[in-house]
């Protein structure tokens, strides 16, 4: 760009968040649900294979050590679908203009 104007298309980058955003409301299961489910059973399964209370992990409690990964998890799994489908749209030439 000359004199290092950046032009950014915002109405298409608004657009596309509420398709988005629209499409993982009408798929909330999947979106909301499953990363939900999936983060109870790893705590339960490591609960259970950790079973004594006394479970010390990097001087707190395990599930307290736990919990905290698993919702970090939960949310870059989310994080990663959004900027694959940025990553295409980029490698497809396509750049919200």
């Amino acid at each position: 760009m000359p004199g290092g104007l950046v032009l950014f298309n915002w109405l298409g980058l608004a657009t596309f968040y509420r398709r988005e955003m629209a499409r993982n409301f009408k798929i909330w299961k999947i979106t909301l649900a499953a990363p939900a489910i999936r983060a109870v059973l790893f705590a339960s399964v490591f609960g259970l294979a950790i079973d004594h209370e006394n479970a010390v992990m990097g001087g707190l409690p395990f599930m307290t050590f736990l919990i905290p990964g698993l919702v970090t998890v939960a949310a870059l799994g989310a994080r990663v679908g959004i900027f694959g489908i940025l990553d295409c749209l980029r490698q497809d030439g396509g750049d919200f203009r």
